[in-house]
């Protein structure tokens, strides 16, 4: 879960100013575009020429640091840490002669991020800590001296948003360390930040667009930022990755297959992991549109490219549903126990091993192959299809869990095609199977009835609906609920507002 949490610090750095000089510009376009070899000549040259200035070691350090984080080898993290302690050491003595050097600050508090998340895919998660102590008050020191400079905010909003995702056991280490966690700070920060700063607008983009996605389900606006940026560097496989994910999210399946197939066409080779959990979403795509051979092709694209067991249980549990959709079930069987060995703390792959184990021991049910078929259609956008597989059929299922999925899956269909009423009819009746089903399902239930009873104007009702969807959602995946919770809660404070 550590390793998650400083993910979200992927920092690029882009303290572009017009008294810049034009080489450092240009190697950082270079830096953009992910041409890590010409940015490198260019700050390589730039340090000969000036052996003094923290920029040089600086910008370098940023790119052993990009490369480490999508190679993992250790070669990368080392010629990161020489870098990064020259550039500090140097800026460092930059602030000895200026303490008010408000740009030394701010690229101090950038270094020191580059150190935390370093620190944390390397296994030194108290190290990490302590790097982030130390961005998080250079930040703040650069605020001092000019409470106007918007940039800071950007790296002050990403640790107040990451942070709060860090489990209960490293509480410990952010009350020592004297961090901020909130979620809701770290977006405003972030806003802040992309609206007004100069130095890094940027990484503010791309961080931003994270958060859209995550915190409070904007895909189209999360979507749109990174499509800005993919626009001045058409070869960041990164932000393909991104744009990707908030399309596959706003359910665009086919904007987000071209994206992850611009991502496998570039094939950076310091970003194999990017590039083989585009196979893996590819999977997703197509497993979506219900063509579960192609599906298997890409999973096991990815099963056999990455270099670590993340979202391989999920793979693996997902190879086995199609196996079993296509009607090999001793194949489906055997991945089904190894949907188990993915890293359980991933979301997905916890929910693998749950999900494999009771199929597994209860069997795969006769109408799974129907909830999957209409769940699919409701995630790849095609809402009509979703119903017409599942309104004449879904109610006779007897398994409770089958059933109350069906349901679910057809009556947020019903509600994105304005049948409201109908929606709620059939989320009734989920309430009354009682709580004989996954806890997922119960907050999700609520939440939909908030929305449907909120698009009839019932919006004491759903008000209710959504306080209870919030406050019983606690489930593996309950911050992408939240994330929803959060959208609709924004709706309800405008309707509010206006009456």
């Amino acid at each position: 879960m550590i390793k998650k949490t400083f993910l979200l610090f992927f920092v690029v750095s882009n303290l572009i100013l017009a008294q810049y000089p034009v080489e450092i510009q240009k190697g950082l376009d270079k830096s953009y575009n992910l041409d890590f070899k010409g940015a490198e000549e260019i700050f390589d040259q730039y340090i000969k020429d000036n052996p003094d200035d923290p920029l040089g070691y600086h910008f370098t350090s940023q790119i052993y640091m990009m490369s480490y984080l999508g190679s993992k080898e250790f070669e990368d993290f080392s010629l990161f840490k020489d870098y990064s302690t020259v550039a500090i050491e140097k800026a460092e003595q930059k602030l000895d002669e200026n303490p008010e050097d408000i740009l030394t600050l701010n690229l101090l508090g950038m270094n020191y991020s580059f150190r935390a998340m370093a620190e944390t895919v390397y296994g030194s998660s108290f190290d990490a800590f302590w790097s982030a102590k130390n961005s998080v008050e250079y930040f703040e020191d650069a605020l001092d001296v000019n409470p106007k400079f918007y940039d800071a905010y950007m790296g002050l909003g990403l640790f107040s948003y990451a942070l709060s995702f860090v489990p209960q056991f490293f509480h410990w280490a952010i009350s020592i360390t004297g961090l901020t966690a909130d979620k809701q700070m770290g977006l405003e920060y972030l806003r802040k930040a992309y609206k007004f700063g100069k130095y890094n607008k940027t990484e503010s983009a791309f961080h931003l667009s994270k958060v859209y996605a995550e915190y409070v389900a904007e895909y189209d606006s999360s979507a749109l930022i990174i499509k800005k940026l993919l626009k001045k560097f058409p070869d960041n496989s990164l932000f393909h990755y991104q744009f990707a994910i908030a399309q596959l999210k706003a359910r665009n399946l086919s904007e987000a297959e071209k994206s992850l197939n611009r991502v496998l066409e570039i094939n950076h080779p310091k970003f194999i992991l990017t590039n083989s959990l585009s196979n893996f979403l590819l999977g997703d795509i197509y497993f979506r549109r219900n063509d579960y051979a192609q599906a298997l092709n890409y999973y096991n694209l990815f099963l056999t490219s990455t270099k670590s067991i993340d979202y391989t249980g999920i793979a693996n549990y997902r190879i086995a549903i199609c196996y079993e959709i296509l009607g090999m079930h001793d194949t489906a069987m055997q991945y089904l126990l190894l949907a188990r060995n993915g890293n359980l703390d991933i979301h997905d792959d916890a929910y693998a091993k749950l999900r494999s184990e009771q199929i597994y021991d209860n069997g795969f049910d006769e109408n799974e192959a129907l909830v999957f078929r209409g769940q699919n259609y409701l995630e790849a956008g095609e809402y009509d299809k979703s119903v017409e597989v599942l309104l004449e059929k879904v109610d006779s299922i007897k398994n409770d869990l089958v059933k109350a999925r069906g349901l679910l899956f057809l009556s947020e269909s019903l509600i994105e095609l304005d049948r409201n009423e109908e929606a709620i009819y059939f989320l009734l009746k989920i309430l009354d199977l009682g709580r004989n089903y996954n806890d997922w399902i119960f907050p999700h239930v609520h939440y939909l009835l908030a929305r449907a009873y909120f698009n009839i104007d019932e919006f004491e009702k759903a008000e209710e609906e959504y306080k209870i969807s919030e406050s019983n959602n606690e489930f593996l995946f309950k911050d992408a609920l939240q994330g929803r919770l959060n959208k609709f809660k924004r709706k309800l404070n405008e309707k509010s507002s206006i009456n």
